[in-house]
Parts: structure tokens; sequence; C-alpha cells
């Protein structure tokens, strides 16, 4: 899966479709029979907290855990 933007980062639409992608090709399937959900750590910058993205997390039954960081804290 390859996605870009032209200003070369990430942005809500292309988290929530690799997400999405992920789970149609059902990559987390055994783990998620255990008891287990897969976990994606971001830092909060603007560009990917849209209310798209989000959205696609808060429900009952998500298959994702999702830990939001401070922006920037990679230089700390």
């Amino acid at each position: 899966m390859c996605r870009w933007i032209p200003k070369g980062s990430i942005n809500s639409t292309i988290l929530t479709n690799i997400l999405r992608t992920l789970d149609d090709l059902g990559c987390y399937d055994k783990g998620r029979r255990v008891g287990f959900k897969p976990m994606l750590l971001l830092n909060a910058h603007g560009s990917r907290m849209k209310l798209g993205f989000p959205s696609c997390l808060n429900y009952v039954g998500a298959k994702w855990v999702v830990s939001i960081g401070v922006p920037y804290g990679t230089t700390l």
C-alpha cells in the first residue's frame, strides 16, 4: 500500500485508509480472536486529527487501540 500527499507527510485520510486496509486483509484477526487489539501510536499533530480519523475509532466494537501523544514530543 502506498499513499502520499503533496506535502510529503501523512494525514487523517491516509491513516484511516491504512487501518481499513489492514482490517480488510485480516492482518490482526488471529490476535483479535484471543482478545488482543492492535495499537497505533501517534503524535497529536493537527494533520492527523481531522474529524474523520478519530470518529472512525470512537465506537463500541472499535478494532483498534490508538494512543495519541504530545505533538512534537520526539524532540524532548
